[in-house]
């Protein structure tokens, strides 16, 4: 979700969010997902190094995010990870996932870990698998999934994601996750793509069906926490797997690949290092949103604005509620 805010609190924001990309692989294809699959891992002496580096820049970091690829992949290097920095920092730590590699045992070394697992799973089998494609096969993601989290749904966050395909079915798709037993809720209307008049219509008009559906059956809204300068993408503290440091996710996509050389803010072999502030800052984000302009058609931006008005809207609208499950 997009929000004006004050360069002073974006040089504060941008402090509490550190993302690790842990590996660039997948063993799915989502046909949403536009990062460059590719057999790309962070190697454990970079790990350390990334871990060194964190512990002696002594910044108070509120989130640590492992972001992929398919983190899951990277089990040993996440828990290694999170053991390390409990050690000298107070941060939450948090895991999106495509679930197809949880076991009960894992999820369970997860709750004890304190972790913030988010499951990507868009509603029910037809609509999951519409977009959710195993690599190199047919077999479907939401009948691996269900029998690999059950006992635990209510303790794990699930994105639904929510494009111009099946908006229709946006209000059906979250009263079936619900039925399942989830209770926190991320929605993430498909970012960078064009929007017709009536899809998006029907994504607010979705939006305010489930608003209704809340009140008496209410949610976790996750959308709540995320706040960022630049739509969909992250901004903070990206260590990617070679050690480079950006401000910004965006590298992950491939058409921004090449943009990588102006984006990047750092390394964590560099003992000098130190975040963009100010007018710096306000600079990095401008410098995104060139990147953003020049890889994306007009129409694709003016449907971006919209979606996040509708998404905006809903965000802001909803109480802030924390439950107790």
């Amino acid at each position: 979700m997009h929000r004006s805010i004050s360069k002073i609190s974006w040089s504060l924001w941008i402090l509490m969010e550190l993302i690790f990309i842990l590996t660039y692989n997948c063993n799915y294809r989502c046909r949403y997902c536009d990062i460059d699959k590719r057999a790309q891992d962070m190697k454990g002496d970079i790990l350390e190094q990334s871990l060194s580096f964190l512990k002696w820049i002594d910044i108070d970091i509120k989130k640590t995010k492992f972001f992929g690829g398919e983190p899951t992949l990277m089990l040993s290097s996440i828990f290694y990870a999170v053991e390390q920095l409990s050690e000298f920092s107070h941060t939450g730590f948090y895991l999106t996932t495509n679930g197809s590699l949880l076991t009960k045992e894992i999820l369970q070394k997860m709750n004890d870990a304190h972790m913030r697992v988010t499951l990507s799973l868009d509603g029910d089998e037809k609509t999951t698998d519409q977009n959710r494609v195993l690599f190199g096969s047919n077999a479907s993601l939401y009948n691996n999934i269900l029998g690999r989290i059950h006992g635990f749904e209510n303790t794990l966050r699930v994105n639904q994601v929510i494009t111009p395909l099946n908006v229709d079915q946006m209000v059906s798709n979250f009263q079936h996750l619900y039925s399942l037993g989830f209770r926190e809720f991320n929605f993430l209307p498909e970012y960078y793509v064009e929007w017709s008049k009536d899809s998006l219509k029907k994504l607010h008009l979705g939006f305010c069906h489930i608003a209704e559906l809340a009140e008496q059956h209410p949610i976790y809204l996750v959308n709540q926490e995320n706040y960022s300068p630049t739509s969909f993408f992250n901004v903070g503290i990206v260590i990617d797997t070679d050690g480079s440091i950006y401000g910004t996710n965006l590298i992950l996509a491939g058409r921004f690949e090449k943009y990588k050389s102006i984006l990047k803010i750092g390394s964590v072999f560099d003992e000098n290092f130190s975040l963009p502030s100010g007018e710096a800052l306000t600079g990095y984000i401008s410098i995104i949103d060139e990147c953003l302009n020049r890889e994306y058609p007009r129409a694709v931006m003016k449907s971006v604005s919209y979606v996040n008005q509708i998404l905006s809207h809903f965000t802001l609208s909803y109480p802030k509620w924390s439950p107790h499950f």
